[in-house]
This record gives structure tokens, C-alpha cells and sequence, in this order.
């Protein structure tokens, strides 16, 4: 193992890592400035088809991995670290073994593994969870698998030492040595229940709520707290405070691994990080902020240490794996040389998600990643956005300024936002973009903003039978009669509706044209009180029951600027009602909605208009303060955001505006046969079933086409709409009239835009 990396980062690392703080990244100036050294990231290749579950370092040198594909667990290896991989054997399982869910999968360095395989018992009654049989499956390197029934069903996870020893974690007692050939623990390590475990020579690791306890392997006795591993790992700067508790079927929030030497390393979003048991530091060999580690999509699934290259394997959608590889580069600088500061309102995992692969392909940049409001704070959207037009005024502010939540016009009339016009250009020259989404910000001066996403205002369900044409009475005349609009719908009214009316409210002086104000009010007002006057009790209470909160996991879903209709799919499956209003934001709704079918008929999507039409909402709002320093950078973070590679890792929150990735995402079958399906009960309680099918040519082309005549782009300011949707509320409540929340809207907007 290299040991230049590792005196310098015990040199600048000593001593902070045991007062608990480890630093982060960026920017140690006088200390490195001239150091070079740091470990990079590249995808590595895994055999096609295979959702890898464990990689692992032979006792020859070469990796293993083992996993599944459609037809049988099967085990791979490497003898060119990664770069090409050979079956070596797949395991020879029964159909019923084969076809269960295995909760754990891994390998032995000496050959041959072990899984945790849980099989369903009998049939569950309706509520009642199914009966599950836990095995501890054993195999050797010829595939031969022997399986033996855990006969209290405590085992939970495994792990192999590195002379091949096997060992478990319970859910009850700790963990144990494991006989591979009778399933008994020969060796048993007590303690409460263990979030995490890890295995390093001869002891294992057990991380429990509040400290790593460690147990010698062979006696199950209790050994002295390495005191530098527990400080790191519950205290210190890269400690997790929600814990280390597997929270998916597969991942998890920290690997352990060692190396030939002995010496313990873990993985985690913060990094990879290495420790000599008993040592006094921990140290930061990889920043995770620099990789995919930190990605907020990204599940762990194992680790292997290689010589001086690390091998993770993981996993962003439950679907797929990926294997990177850190591999030490000399020559680089040991931090990145250029900073770029990104600002957003509020925390924005697109933003995240993009930050990991701009920086893998631009490795001397870190970007600087900084929100306005944590939504812990107490801080308001005027408070950050005062303090973001203090140090903007003051030459501070950032190089990029995504403007979801804020007024695009305002900034853009002060002069501060950079014309984008050469940077989209450039991006649109390879794989094209919706035009008629990116053009939104045009003004005089040139492309102020661009939206890298947008979704679609719409309304859905059993439109052929319960005409809207873009009027208040028309949804009046449709909320008066029982079970066609969601109760849901109605009580959130106004911010489905804002974003297809709000736009033409503002006169071209930028005060608050009143008429139109007035006939948004009205008209939200109207159709809540049809809606209330024709609704059974039992609709009434469950308005209430949204009204109040009750219902807080609606609440935490309700995105209407990403995807609100597929909140409503049970219930237009379910026969409860029969159109929805919202955005539509992914493909998978598109499918789901389509998929709907009753007496009455098919589920159909056409455009949702209002006192506006051919809106669309915009997000990932990108723009370049005119002060950058770093204009060169900023544009290419821009056009990395509205590339396909990009656009392609965040589907699902909105659609692309990168052309290629748009049509690739309408064209390629996402679904397997039986991929996607929801159950609900209809209105007399009997069970139903959706199964998602890909929708038709011709429905694609109509979703495509519903997508370029999209031109208006609806008002994003978040203090705008705050205002009006609490007055509006407040009117439909009976709080207020209509006349005085439009006056309280008018007084209060007025001042707004004047500011």
C-alpha cells in the first residue's frame, strides 16, 4: 500500500480527527497549495445484466462478484482489476430458493459464500403480513448450495473474514461465528440490537445507537473501546446523528472492508476513511463530496480494497448497479483548484445529483453548494432572500443562482443575470433542446435563465365525459356534482390553479391587475362552496382531515410544480373520482394514468387552461450572476445541467429539455411485464388491481406534441404565491369575502413588486 498518501494526510489530518474535526473539503490554502495526490473516480464494468450484491478481494489478488440477472444467481471474476469479467459458476438453487427475496448476499476470499434468503409461508389474509421462513444459504465455488432453515428466524446480515470465517448479526443478540456446514453459532457475541457490523482480523465491529463495540472474533469477549474509531464514527465531523440503520432492502448507509495489512477502512456519503485499530486517527482517504458517495440517490452495497484501489458497489434506483473505481493519481491536485459556489433557495436534489458528475468530469473544480433555508431554521423565503440580495449588492454572490421559488423578472431587470445565449446554443448543437421551454427567459438583453426541467399543467382522468373550457363555471359546474373532482383537488384549488392563472395578473408596470385578481378569488371560491354543497359527510370529513393535516403523508407528497396526478391514480382507479388537476412531471404517471380504464371508460391527459393556456412549470432554473469570476466554469456547469448525461440520472422530477433525452425517455419501454402496479378499493370496498402498460405510439406522439406547444411559463415566485394562497384560504374558509382578500392580496403584492 502506497505510504506517501498516507503520511501526508496523517500529516494534515493528525490531531483534527481526534478532537472531532475532520475537515471537509476545500480550500486549505497555504497548507496545500503545492500538494498534489488524490484519489479519482471512474465507473468500472460489471457483466451485463447483473444486479451485483458483493464484491470481493480473493486470496489470488483477483475481484469476485456475485448477483443476479433474470435467470440465476451467478458469481464473476476479474483478474484486470474490473475491466473484463468471466463467470465462474451459478449457483444451483432450487426454483423456490431461486425465485425468493434474499436479504443478504456474500462472498468468501477463500471461495464459495453465503446468503440470508427469506421465503413467504402460506397465504396472508387481507391486512394480515405473510408468514416468512428465514434459510442461511451456503455455497462452495463450484455453485453447490446447501440450505438450512433458521429455525428462530434471527439472522439478518453476513459477513466473511478474511481467512473465510463466516459470521452473522441477529436481530436479537448481537452477532455470531457461524458453522457454514450445520448453520450453529460456535461462537456467540452479546449485545442489544446492532444497526451495522464490520469485521476487521480477528474482532468484529458492532455500531450500535451510540457506540461501536468491539468482540473478539474466536471467544465473543469484549474488548477495550478504540476510542478514535467510536469519536469519528458518533462525535466527529463526519458522524452520522441519524445513525447507521439500514433503511432499504439492500443498501446501506456504511460498508466495512480492510486491506492485505490489516488496516479497516469505511465507506459512507462523507467518504472513505481508514483506521489501524487502536490507532489514535481516523483518516479521510476519499472526500465524498467530490464523488458519487454523496449523491442523495445512491444506495451502498459493498466494498473491496484492491492494492491502493477501492471498488464500491452501488446502486441509484433499486434496479440497477453500478461498480466505481478510486484509483490514486499522483500528478492532481490533493484539492480542487477552482471553486464554484451554486446557490438555491432551498435544497434541491437535482442540483446534488448533478454536482456528483459535473465534478467527476471536471475534477479540478468543487463545487460549492449553499441554500438560503434549511427549512429548520425558522428562516422565511424574504429572510434568505435578503440576505442572497445583501451579499449579491456587495460583489459576494454565487456563480450560479438557481431561481426555483424566486422572481427571474426581478433579477432580470436589475442587470445582474448573464445572457445565456452562447452557453444554451452550444448545449442545444449536439443533442438539441425543447426550444419552446429553454426560450422562456428571453428578454431584450438576451437569455436571462434557462429551466434544465419543466412539467406539464394538465387535467386527467375521464376528460371525454366532464368538459372543462378554460372558465370558473365550467369546474363550478363540474364541482357541484358528486364524485367527478377529488376532494383533495378542492381543498388545494388554489395552488393547482396558481400556476395556469398567475401570470396574468401583472400589468406591464408591474402592479397587480385587480380585475383578474378578482375573477382568480371568485371563481376558486365559487367552486369550493359547489363542491362543499354537494359532498356527502363522509367527504366533508375527509376535507377536514386534509385541511388539518391528518393526513400529513399527502401533505409531505404534494409537489404541484413536479408531479401532483399521481398522487389521484387510486383514486380514479378506486372509481372515487373522476378527473384530477395538477402537474404532470414523469413518464411513469403518464403510464399509470393511461393504464386506468372503467365502465365508464379510458383515463386520458389533454392540457389544463385557465386564465392562461399552454403553461408549463419550470424547474432547476439555472442562471450566471454577471460578477462571476469563474464565467468559463459557470456556463459549462450550465451546459452539463442541459446534457443528456445529466438529464438522463434525474428522471422522474420533471421532464428533460434536453431534446435527445426527451425522445429517448418516450421510446424506450421502461416496463417489464408486471414492473408497475398500485391496488386500491372501489367505492363499494371490493379490491382492484392497475397494472401500468407502456403507453402506445400514438399516445407518446400526443404527449410529445401536448410538449412543444407548451409557450407560457408559469410565475414561480414563491413570496407571490405564499401571499396569495393563504389569503385565498382564508376566503374559501369563510374567514374573509372575496373583496377583502382581494384587497389584502392587492396591498400586499403592490408593495412586493415595488421593492
Amino acid at each position: 500500500m502506497r505510504q506517501g498518501w498516507k503520511r501526508t494526510l496523517a500529516g494534515m489530518l493528525a490531531g483534527a480527527v481526534c478532537a472531532g474535526t475532520l475537515p471537509g473539503v476545500p480550500l486549505m490554502a497555504e497548507e496545500t497549495e503545492a500538494a498534489r495526490g488524490r484519489y479519482l473516480e471512474s465507473d468500472a464494468a460489471l457483466p451485463e445484466g447483473l444486479f451485483a450484491r458483493d464484491i470481493e478481494r480473493m486470496e489470488d489478488g483477483s475481484l469476485a462478484v456475485i448477483g443476479e440477472t433474470q435467470e440465476k444467481y451467478a458469481v464473476y471474476k476479474s483478474t484486470d482489476g474490473g475491466a473484463s469479467w468471466e463467470e465462474q459458476y451459478a449457483l444451483d438453487c432450487a426454483e423456490e430458493t431461486a425465485s425468493a427475496f434474499w436479504a443478504d448476499v456474500r462472498l468468501s476470499p477463500t471461495g464459495g459464500g453465503a446468503a440470508v434468503v427469506m421465503k413467504e409461508q402460506g397465504e396472508a389474509q387481507q391486512g394480515e403480513a405473510f408468514d416468512m421462513e428465514i434459510s442461511l444459504l451456503t455455497f462452495d465455488d463450484s455453485g453447490a448450495v446447501q440450505e438450512k432453515v433458521v429455525e428462530d428466524g434471527d439472522l439478518r446480515l453476513l459477513e466473511y473474514t478474511g481467512q473465510g470465517e463466516l459470521i452473522g448479526l441477529t436481530y436479537n443478540n448481537g452477532a455470531a461465528l457461524i458453522d457454514p456446514s450445520t448453520g450453529e453459532h460456535t461462537v456467540e457475541m452479546v449485545s442489544e440490537f446492532v444497526n451495522a457490523f464490520g469485521v476487521c482480523g480477528e474482532e468484529v465491529l458492532l455500531l450500535l445507537d451510540e457506540e461501536v463495540q468491539r468482540y473478539d472474533l474466536h471467544t465473543g469477549e469484549p474488548l477495550a473501546r478504540d476510542e478514535a474509531l467510536n469519536e469519528a464514527l458518533y462525535t466527529g465531523s463526519h458522524a452520522k446523528p441519524e445513525g447507521y440503520m439500514q433503511t432499504t432492502t439492500t443498501g446501506s448507509p456504511i460498508l466495512f472492508s480492510q486491506d492485505e495489512e490489516g488496516r479497516l477502512y469505511y465507506c459512507m456519503d462523507q467518504g472513505i476513511f481508514s483506521h489501524m485499530m487502536d490507532g489514535n486517527v481516523v483518516e479521510q482517504v476519499i472526500d465524498g463530496s467530490l464523488v458519487s458517495l454523496s449523491a442523495p440517490n445512491v444506495s451502498l452495497l459493498a466494498m473491496a480494497v484492491l492494492g491502493e484501489t477501492f471498488y464500491v458497489l452501488e446502486s441509484e434506483d433499486g434496479a440497477t448497479t453500478k461498480l466505481l473505481k478510486y484509483e490514486y493519481d499522483p500528478d492532481i491536485s490533493s484539492v480542487p483548484e477552482r471553486e464554484l459556489t451554486v446557490y438555491s433557495l432551498m435544497e434541491n436534489q437535482q442540483i446534488r445529483q448533478a454536482i456528483v458528475g459535473f465534478q467527476k468530469k471536471y475534477p479540478d473544480t468543487y463545487i460549492n453548494y449553499q441554500t438560503g433555508m434549511s427549512g429548520e431554521d425558522g428562516v422565511t423565503v424574504a429572510d434568505a432572500l435578503r440576505t442572497l440580495n445583501t451579499d449579491i449588492l456587495a460583489g459576494n454572490g454565487p456563480d450560479v443562482l438557481l431561481l426555483d421559488g424566486m422572481s427571474v423578472e426581478t433579477y432580470a431587470s436589475q442587470g445582474v443575470l448573464m445572457d445565456l445565449s452562447e452557453v444554451v446554443a452550444e448545449a442545444a448543437k449536439s443533442e438539441g433542446l425543447l426550444e419552446n421551454i429553454t426560450d422562456a427567459y428571453r428578454t431584450e438583453e438576451g437569455l436571462v435563465a434557462v429551466p434544465a426541467r419543466f412539467s406539464m399543467e394538465v387535467i386527467t382522468g375521464l376528460t371525454q365525459n366532464n368538459k372543462v373550457d378554460a372558465t370558473f363555471e365550467s369546474l363550478e359546474a363540474l364541482a357541484s356534482q358528486q364524485g367527478v373532482l377529488d376532494a383533495f383537488d378542492i381543498v388545494n384549488l388554489p395552488e393547482i390553479l396558481y400556476p395556469v392563472c398567475a401570470g396574468s395578473w401583472e400589468n406591464e408596470d408591474h402592479t397587480i391587475n385587480q380585475e383578474k385578481l378578482a375573477e382568480f378569488v371568485n371563481g376558486v371560491k365559487a367552486v369550493s362552496d359547489a363542491y362543499r354543497a354537494a359532498a356527502s359527510e363522509e367527504t366533508l370529513e375527509r376535507m377536514s382531515k386534509y385541511e388539518n393535516g391528518e393526513f400529513s403523508a399527502w401533505s409531505d407528497l404534494f409537489y404541484p410544480e413536479i408531479d401532483l396526478v399521481q398522487l389521484g391514480l387510486l383514486d380514479l382507479l378506486g372509481g372515487g373520482t373522476q378527473l384530477k388537476l395538477g402537474s404532470l412531471g414523469s413518464i411513469i404517471s403518464y403510464a399509470g394514468i393511461l393504464s386506468v380504464e372503467s365502465e365508464a371508460g379510458a383515463c386520458q391527459v389533454q392540457p389544463l387552461a385557465m386564465q392562461q393556456e399552454n403553461v408549463f412549470y419550470p424547474s432547476v432554473i439555472l442562471s450566471i450572476l454577471n460578477t462571476t469570476k469563474e464565467q468559463e466554469r459557470a456556463g459549462q456547469f450550465v451546459a452539463y445541467m442541459l446534457s443528456a448525461d445529466a438529464q438522463n440520472e434525474i428522471q422522474g422530477l420533471g421532464f428533460p429539455v434536453n431534446k435527445t433525452s426527451f425522445d429517448n425517455l418516450l421510446s424506450e419501454n421502461q416496463f417489464e411485464d408486471g414492473a408497475y402496479g398500485l391496488t386500491s378499493s372501489d367505492s363499494d370496498g371490493n379490491m382492484v388491481e392497475l397494472m401500468y402498460e407502456w403507453p402506445s405510439q400514438e399516445e407518446m406522439d400526443a404527449l410529445r406534441k401536448m410538449a412543444e406547444s407548451l409557450t407560457t411559463c408559469a410565475d414561480t415566485a414563491q413570496i407571490k404565491k405564499d401571499t396569495v394562497i393563504t389569503e385565498v384560504k382564508r376566503c374559501m374558509s369563510g374567514e374573509i369575502s372575496a373583496d377583502e382578500a382581494v384587497n389584502s392580496i392587492m396591498q400586499k403584492l403592490n408593495l412586493y413588486l415595488a421593492e
